[in-house]
């Protein structure tokens, strides 16, 4: 069969456009319209979706010839010039810098005075002692925040705890304890709607700011390497809110769910997070929604993208193909499109299959279970590795390089 890859992912056609095409050889119109599907649309005279009828009619072949390689035409670096010897402080404050410090000054002031001024306050709450916030007073906030992540206590109160068990005097010493508090309470990132505005419609409006602050701010200063890993992450929150998600395999049950971008050494490049059925990218198509979200300012330039089996898909494989952008990882067998002569062949522990077609690889593997997996960057070649304990055994190639950036 021939590659129907030139074709233009989920435009509709006609049987009109058949006839004309001199691209389609007779053999494979007869076999569309011979579909008790495809065949019963266009003689009706309906149009149908491209992506269908290459799931149908395109043929996986043990021939991997279709495999491209795409060469990464951009330099990992930064891109902005850092003295020698720079120091991690100087580091953080490439990310952070004056004018994001200032807007949350003048928003947490702000918010303090409005806090201030709602009725039913009484003398002696702590919002009463307000002090106006600096940029130095906040870089302080921020580093004592950083260290209580070093130093694992129950409750915020305990770090300014003079009892002999604690008394940790690098608190104290930098910042009273109602004060951090103070500032806790009070910390804003934009201003809240007045009483006669409309609340937003982005349920992060509150911290989008910071969100979009940090994206920016990653895509102006560096530029990652080749390898790319996209996966979701969860962030532990018990409290009420209306998208906080359940998450049954994860040892803390209740979290808010992120998607993140990153390098295989961990760091983020790019992040969104779920906000529930008012979220942009909910729908149909959701999880390609995602991908191509985060990976918006990488496509076209080579990169090879490692993704788990909530992510993975023929696809979305296409897709990013078509942008010259690789992927690889783990797949669900049920996905729309997968090949049943790869999840359909039994294999004995040790045994590999894969098909290939237009430029994707679909293999199954047997080690304890079985691991059904796709790439556009890597053959299904058998590769030597030890395991962790030091016994070699072959891997499949995409299997290897996948587990090698997840470890990372």
């Amino acid at each position: 069969m021939i590659s129907l890859i030139h074709l233009k992912w989920r435009e509709s056609f006609s049987i009109s456009y058949f006839k004309k095409n001199k691209k389609w050889p007779k053999v494979i119109l007869d076999d569309i319209i011979k579909d008790s599907y495809f065949g019963s649309c266009l003689l009706k005279g309906q149009e149908i979706d491209i992506t269908q009828i290459l799931d149908t009619v395109g043929t996986w072949q043990d021939d991997s010839t279709s495999m491209r390689n795409f060469e990464f035409n951009e330099t990992n670096e930064m891109l902005v010039d850092l003295p020698p010897n720079t120091e991690p402080y100087e580091y953080f404050r490439l990310l952070v810098d004056d004018d994001f410090l200032n807007n949350v000054v003048k928003e947490s002031n702000e918010y303090a005075v409005e806090m201030f001024l709602k009725k039913g306050g009484s003398e002696r709450a702590r919002i009463s002692l307000w002090k106006d916030l600096t940029r130095e007073e906040l870089l302080k906030f921020i580093g004592l925040i950083y260290h209580m992540g070093t130093i694992k206590l129950n409750r915020l109160q305990d770090y300014w705890k003079t009892h002999r068990l604690f008394n940790l005097k690098c608190f104290a010493e930098q910042m009273g304890r109602d004060r951090f508090l103070g500032i806790l309470r009070c910390l804003h990132f934009v201003r809240n709607p007045r009483p006669n505005e409309p609340t937003p419609a982005d349920r992060l409006f509150k911290i989008r700011p910071v969100i979009n602050y940090f994206n920016d701010k990653m895509r102006k200063i560096y530029y990652p390497g080749k390898y790319l890993s996209l996966d979701e992450s969860s962030m532990l929150w018990r409290g009420r809110l209306i998208f906080r998600q359940y998450i049954s395999n994860k040892r803390h049950r209740y979290g808010l769910k992120l998607y993140m971008l990153t390098e295989p050494n961990g760091l983020i490049l790019n992040f969104s997070v779920y906000t529930g059925q008012l979220d942009d990218l909910r729908g149909k198509g959701h999880t390609q929604k995602v991908v191509r979200h985060l990976m918006n300012n990488n496509l076209n330039k080579g990169h090879s993208l490692f993704m788990d089996n909530y992510y993975n898909g023929c696809e979305l494989a296409r897709t990013l193909l078509n942008n010259k952008t690789h992927c690889t990882g783990t797949l669900q067998s049920n996905r729309k499109g997968v090949p049943k002569e790869v999840v359909g062949t039994k294999l004995r522990i040790g045994e590999t299959t894969a098909k290939y077609l237009d430029g994707i690889m679909v293999g199954r593997w047997r080690d304890k279970r079985e691991v059904t997996y796709i790439s556009t960057q890597f053959r299904n070649d058998m590769v030597e590795v030890s395991n962790r304990r030091r016994i070699v055994i072959a891997k499949p190639l995409p299997i290897m390089n996948t587990t090698k950036t997840w470890e990372a």
